[in-house]
């Protein structure tokens, strides 16, 4: 009986020891990913950050800055913004506090070959219940140069970038307002992701 139970007790301590074994290995090998915050005002670097796919976004050398960020209707937006004289899209939200307009500067550094792509570009509220995309339609009547931006080496350019948040029209909705609407931005605090891996650079700002 004394053997039976020394052996249970060892085959105890035994499977403890494993137990403590493995799980010291899987938190070795799990891949912690660092964090990096910026805020208003601060140059930030893309470095070898990238937010899919590494072989394709190659932005080691750029660096971001956001200057402003206020709520617009798209009317007010193209009417400060728009350089090919557009007032407004001609949709219902045209005098909806729907655009997120956010002053961005990007610098490069040294970047022969890199563009940043503002289609990879999500913007998250303090909530992170919502997302806010890149508005091609509305920007391209103020850059006029779709959603990849390539900056000189040594140069900088500003732009007030319009992004938006897409919800589905009412279930009753008729005609040409059945789909997709841009949605009213009532968030005050949101944050920029920049990159994923190998650093999640995240870039806080709030609405003026």
């Amino acid at each position: 009986m004394r053997r039976i139970r020394l052996a249970a007790i060892a085959g105890a301590v035994m499977a403890i020891v494993v137990f403590c074994l493995l799980t010291y290995r899987a938190n070795a090998l799990f891949d912690v990913t660092p964090d990096e915050t910026y805020r208003m005002g601060d140059w930030a670097p893309f470095e070898d950050g990238y937010l899919i796919d590494q072989t394709i976004e190659h932005l080691d050398g750029y660096s971001l800055q956001i200057i402003d960020a206020e709520v617009m209707t798209p009317r007010e937006y193209l009417s400060a913004y728009a350089k090919d004289g557009a007032t407004e899209l001609g949709i219902p939200e045209d005098d909806v506090p729907c655009v997120l307009a956010v002053t961005i500067s990007l610098h490069n550094e040294g970047n022969t070959d890199g563009v940043v792509s503002g289609y990879l570009w999500r913007i998250i509220p303090a909530s992170l219940n919502k997302s806010y995309s890149f508005d091609t339609e509305l920007f391209e009547h103020v850059g006029g140069v779709g959603d990849t931006f390539k900056v000189p080496v040594g140069g900088e350019a500003t732009a007030t970038f319009a992004f938006v948040r897409w919800e589905d029209t009412p279930y009753f909705s008729r005609g040409e307002n059945i789909g997709m609407r841009r949605a009213a931005v009532d968030d005050r605090s949101f944050h920029l992701t920049m990159s994923m891996k190998p650093v999640r650079r995240i870039y806080e700002f709030c609405v003026s």
